[in-house]
């Protein structure tokens, strides 16, 4: 059983992504220490690339777990969907989380930071939770905490800049 179960594991997408995500986080990582300071602040420029290089390597590791959490040997499974029944995701969910990230960026400068940023924030939710129950109130909030706790942490802890747009 627990040589079915590995197996599964190991074709699961999730744990291939993981093992990448990892392995791309410890590239990350390891190149931070290429990067060059050139002024002298509490917070380098490395600070960030070491950062999310760290929450790659965790994300990585959760996504690992996660299979081996829910591997259902082949014979065991039973919860297909049905013929009728759409599933969302794949090409189609990628390319409107690409078309999202091109759009968030393009806008990023003109509209700024913040309202870009609830509105992408919002709008990928609603695409990564397709087939999920829905409760858009808890999306909002989200949408809406996340950005101005960002923008404050960079602007006043960092001393980053990072485009006020029409906020100003």
């Amino acid at each position: 059983m627990a040589a079915s179960r590995l197996k599964v594991v190991i074709k699961d997408t999730n744990f291939i992504t993981g093992v990448g995500v990892i392995l791309l986080g410890l590239f990350m990582y390891f190149a931070s220490y290429d990067i060059q300071e050139f002024v002298r602040t509490r917070v380098g420029a490395s600070f960030m690339p070491r950062v999310a290089s760290s929450l790659f390597i965790i994300l990585g590791g959760i996504l690992i777990v996660g299979c081996f959490r829910c591997a259902v040997p082949t014979e065991e499974k039973t919860q297909e969907p049905e013929e009728g029944e759409k599933v969302f995701g794949g090409l189609p969910a990628a390319l409107m989380s690409l078309g999202l990230m091109v759009a968030y960026v393009g806008l990023m400068e003109s509209v700024g930071f913040i309202i870009t940023s609830v509105v992408y924030i919002f709008l990928q939710i609603l695409v990564l939770a397709k087939q999920g129950p829905r409760n858009y109130l808890l999306f909002g909030l989200i949408s809406i905490i996340v950005p101005i706790v960002v923008f404050f942490l960079f602007v006043h802890v960092f001393k980053v800049l990072i485009p006020a747009g029409i906020l100003g």
